[in-house]
Formats: C-alpha cells, structure tokens, sequence
C-alpha cells in the first residue's frame, strides 16, 4: 500500500469527538495494525502527509507518532522514513495511560464530573511525590470519573503550579488531564509508579459513587513520569470495588 488515495481510505478520525485528535490517530493507526490491514515493514506516508489526510497541526501528527514509537509499533529511520515495526510486548493493563484511554480501551465511554480545581500550598507528601521545594504552590483537582454515565472512581490529582500556570477550570474543560499536557504543554506521560491496597468507602465517597458508606473499594496512589522521568502529577483515587475489577500480568524481563 503505497497511495496517497489508499491511505486516505483507511486513516480517519472523528473531528466532533471530545477524544483528543492525536490520540484518535494512535487508536486508528494501531487498530489497524492488530487487524492485519498494516503490517511490519510498511512504511507510512510523511507528517506533512499525515497532517492532510487527518486535517490536524503537525504537533498533533508528531505527538501521536511519538506515542505509537513508544509503544514500539513503529520505528524512524532518519533520512528515509517511519516503518511498522511488531511490538515487542503486549500491555494487558497499561496502566501508564490515563483513565479515559484505559476506559475506551474496554469499550466503554468516558466523562468526567469536576468537583473542584483549586491553588494550594502543597504538603509535605504531595512535594515529596513531585520532587518540589519546600512551600511550593500546587494545582488540585478534584473529580469524579464515569464509565457509561456510571461513576466509577473519585480522584484527587496534584500538579505544580509553577509548572502548569494557564491551567484552570476554563483550560481543562472537560478534556482527559493527560490529554491536556499532551496538547498545551507537549508532555507524554512515559511511566507511572502505583501503589493499591483496599480500603471501605467513607460516607462522602460513597455519595459520591453512588453506593453505600462501608462498601469495598480500593485505595490508588499514582506518580505519573515524563519521557525525562519528571514526576509530572501525583493522584490519590478510591476506585470501587463493587464496580471495577483488577486485572494484573507479570512477566519476566527478557521473555
């Protein structure tokens, strides 16, 4: 497959979704790689291409090739182009995505309730996570996290306020939080450090997930890494237990 119009059949996206455009193009483009339609050794049109056939910015195009590369589904080679390549492991829980991906993932739809994001100075725990000096200022937000209009989890995130001054209700809107650094400030969350154990509902988070004060749930703290391995957001989330299960792969490094 090498047509200009052959390509334009097959790379599409959905302009009037509230999916980010580049994260869009990452599921299309690998959605067809696990379908057979592209394979290893393919070589895909160029990002002044790729931003005609999906009417994007190239910083668009050039934030989901950089994901897709990540994932080890291509590969660039400098003054040739970039190739299809098979990846070398599967995630079975890629837990390094933010939520809304891991809930389109299953199949499901993602939406988001803000309950607060407010300027705070930050705690001792919260500057330790994001490796900040002491008295530092941080950015909270506080929401509630639905699959199929089902609320789900209740999170708590953290983010330097120095590093991340524009962001604000208005900014992040009803965007994904990862979908938001990826667009505004050109960060990709590379790795995260996770931290579970199981915890009853308070009556606040039960109100809030419409269950019942005492009910199982689990506790989740999050440290999410950029490509640099800076600590770019801390999040403490109650996950409910009577709606979402755990799914856990282990392999050894090398097989």
């Amino acid at each position: 497959m090498t047509q200009y119009s052959e390509w334009k059949t097959l790379l599409k996206i959905d302009h009037d979704q509230k999916i980010s455009l580049y994260y869009q193009i990452v599921q299309n483009i690998m959605t067809l790689y696990k379908q057979g339609i592209l394979k290893p050794g393919l070589m895909l049109p160029s990002e002044w291409e790729l931003t005609e056939i999906y009417s994007v910015s190239r910083l668009t195009v050039r934030q989901a090739l950089k994901e897709l590369e990540s994932e080890g589904y291509i590969k660039r080679k400098p003054g040739v182009g970039t190739f299809f390549s098979a990846p070398t492991s599967t995630n079975i829980y890629p837990s390094r995505l933010g939520f809304t991906q891991k809930i389109i993932n299953l199949g499901k739809t993602p939406s988001s309730k803000l309950i607060s994001l407010q300027r705070m100075p930050g705690t001792p725990e919260i500057e330790q996570k994001l490796e900040l000096p002491e008295g530092s200022q941080v950015i909270e937000i506080f929401r509630v996290r639905f699959a199929d209009n089902e609320p789900i989890m209740v999170e708590t995130a953290y983010l330097s306020a120095e590093m991340f001054p524009d962001l604000s209700e208005e900014s992040l809107g009803g965007q994904s939080l990862y979908d938001y650094l990826a667009e505004n400030h050109n960060i990709l969350i590379n790795s995260v450090e996770q931290e579970l154990h199981p915890v009853l509902l308070s009556k606040q988070q039960a109100a809030l997930l419409n269950s019942e004060p005492g009910a199982p749930a689990m506790h989740s703290e999050v440290v999410a890494f950029s490509k640099e391995l800076q600590p770019i957001e801390f999040s403490i989330s109650i996950i409910s237990g009577e709606k979402c299960k755990f799914y856990f792969h282990f392999r050894e490094e090398g097989n």
